[in-house]
C-alpha cells in the first residue's frame, strides 16, 4: 500500500514525519511518502512528486490553522482525490475542528481530529484499504493501544515547538527575495533546452511562466498579495 502524506509548515511537516515513522509499526507492507524525507538530494522534486501521486492509493493531509489555504497542499490533495483508486483523509492538528474546514476543496474530505478515538477511525480506514493484508479488528486495536502513546508524544512535541517559535512579520524585501528563490527553483527544474522546446532567446517555457497569471503559480498567499499590491498580475 502507498500512502502520500501532504503537509505545509513546520508543525504540519513534523506531524507528517511522525506518521511516516509510526504507521509501519501497525501496517506491513506499506510505503509512506513525505516529500521532505523521501526525495533524495539531486532529484527533481516536481517530477518525483508527480510520480508518487500517480501510484498512491491513500492520502493524508496534515492540516493546521495556518495552512488551510496553502496552494501546494491544496494541489496535492486535489490531485490525490482525482485518482481512480485514490482516497484522501485530513488529519486536524492543533485543536483544529471540523467546522474550521468549512470553505474550499478541503471541506469535501473526511476529517479526523488528532485525538485517540477519532484518529483510530482513520487507522481503521487505512486497515480496510490494506485488502488481504489487513488486521482483524481485535489485533488492530491491540496494536493501536500499544503504539498510540509514541505518536501522541511526537505530535505534542511538534505542537510545543510551534508555540515556542516567535512569529515575526515578514518585510516586503524578505517576501520578494522568496519570489526570486521560487523563480530560480522553477527554472532549475525545467527541462533542458532541446530543438523541441527552445525557440531562441528567451526560452518559451520561461516566457510562459512569466506571462502566467499569479493564481496559476501556486504561490504562498503573502507572496501573492505583495505582488498584486505592486501591480504585478
Amino acid at each position: 500500500m502507498n500512502i502520500f502524506v501532504s503537509w505545509s509548515g513546520d508543525y504540519s511537516r513534523a506531524a507528517a514525519v511522525a506518521l511516516k515513522e509510526w504507521l509501519p509499526l501497525l501496517f506491513n507492507p506499506i510505503d509512506i511518502f513525505v516529500s521532505s524525507e523521501s526525495i533524495r538530494k539531486g532529484k527533481r522534486w516536481p517530477q518525483e512528486i508527480a510520480v508518487q501521486l500517480e501510484k498512491t492509493n491513500f492520502g493524508i493531509a496534515c492540516l493546521t490553522h495556518d495552512n488551510l489555504e496553502q496552494p501546494w497542499l491544496l494541489f496535492e490533495t486535489g490531485a490525490l482525490s482525482k485518482l481512480q483508486e485514490g482516497y484522501v483523509q485530513t488529519l486536524l492538528l492543533g485543536g483544529l475542528e471540523y467546522s474550521d474546514v468549512k470553505e474550499g476543496p478541503l471541506q469535501h474530505f473526511q476529517h479526523a481530529r488528532f485525538e485517540r478515538s477519532d484518529f483510530f477511525r482513520m487507522i481503521q480506514t487505512i486497515n480496510e484499504a490494506q485488502g488481504v493484508n489487513k488486521h482483524s479488528e481485535k489485533n488492530l486495536a491491540k496494536l493501536f493501544e500499544k503504539f498510540w502513546p509514541d505518536l501522541d508524544v511526537a505530535i505534542q512535541e511538534a505542537e510545543k515547538a510551534k508555540k515556542a517559535k516567535v512569529t515575526v512579520e515578514r518585510s516586503d524585501t524578505v517576501i520578494l527575495r522568496e519570489v526570486h528563490e521560487l523563480v530560480n527553483l522553477i527554472a532549475r527544474n525545467m527541462p533542458e533546452p532541446t530543438p523541441h522546446n527552445w525557440g531562441g532567446f528567451p526560452n518559451k517555457g520561461i516566457m510562459k511562466l512569466l506571462t502566467s497569471p499569479l493564481a496559476a503559480l501556486f504561490l504562498p498567499l503573502d507572496i501573492y498579495r505583495i505582488l498584486k499590491s505592486n501591480g504585478i498580475d
